[in-house]
């Protein structure tokens, strides 16, 4: 259970570093997919919308992983299933938001 919670305060270190880096408008480079666009493409993209929506993803990610930790300190096993599944729905529901949005489109075109 150590190792579980050293790892689960390492995620939560680097996710609260990128919840800040892309909050700033930053680290765009890191989103999956946005790194393999052309310039042609990374143009019609509202950056800095995509940017802070994923900020907010990373916060909700580090709420998860605070049951995760309470698990590895008190290890009731309904903490583990609670952080998976706040980390499971809100993935799910970013990756369907991204997608189908128009607020990640620019309003140039």
């Amino acid at each position: 259970m150590v190792i579980m919670l050293i790892v689960t305060i390492i995620l939560m270190v680097v996710f609260i570093a990128l919840a800040v880096l892309f909050y700033f408008g930053k680290g765009a480079m890191l989103i999956a997919g946005f790194n393999t666009m052309s310039e042609e493409e990374k143009k019609k993209i509202n950056v800095k919308a995509l940017t802070r929506f994923m900020s907010l993803l990373m916060v909700i990610q580090v709420f998860a992983l605070i049951f995760w930790l309470l698990f590895s300190i008190f290890e009731i096993q309904p903490l583990l299933w609670v952080g998976i599944g706040i980390m499971l729905v809100s993935l799910l529901f970013g990756i369907i938001y991204v997608n189908k949005s128009k607020r990640f489109k620019n309003q140039e075109e």
